[in-house]
C-alpha cells in the first residue's frame, strides 16, 4: 500500500492504486477475528445466490492440539467460508 501511495504521489502514476479486496484483516480482540474476501451478502449481490455456497465449522484451536485436555473443554474456533461455484 505504501509503495502504491508513493508511486501515485511522487512517481506521477495517477492510476497506481491497490485493491484491498483480497487482503486479510485481523482484529486482536477476545476472541480474535479475521476476515478476507467478500462477505456473504456481498458475494450474493455480486455473483447471485445460486452461485454462492457457504461452509461453516467449529473445531478446537490448533494451539491446544498437543495438550491432554478433553476435546469439549478446549476453546473453539468458528469458521465461515463463502465460496463462489464454478
Amino acid at each position: 500500500a505504501g509503495r502504491r501511495l508513493a508511486d501515485r504521489v511522487f512517481g506521477g502514476l495517477k492510476q497506481a492504486k491497490i485493491s484491498y479486496e483480497n487482503i486479510p484483516t485481523v482484529v486482536f480482540s477476545h476472541p480474535p477475528i479475521g476476515t478476507v474476501g467478500l462477505t456473504e451478502p456481498q458475494a450474493i449481490e455480486k455473483y447471485g445466490a445460486e452461485n454462492v455456497k457457504v461452509y461453516r465449522g467449529v473445531f478446537p484451536q490448533m494451539y491446544y492440539a498437543i495438550w491432554g485436555i478433553d476435546r469439549d473443554l478446549k476453546p473453539k474456533t468458528a469458521l465461515k467460508m463463502v465460496c463462489v461455484l464454478p
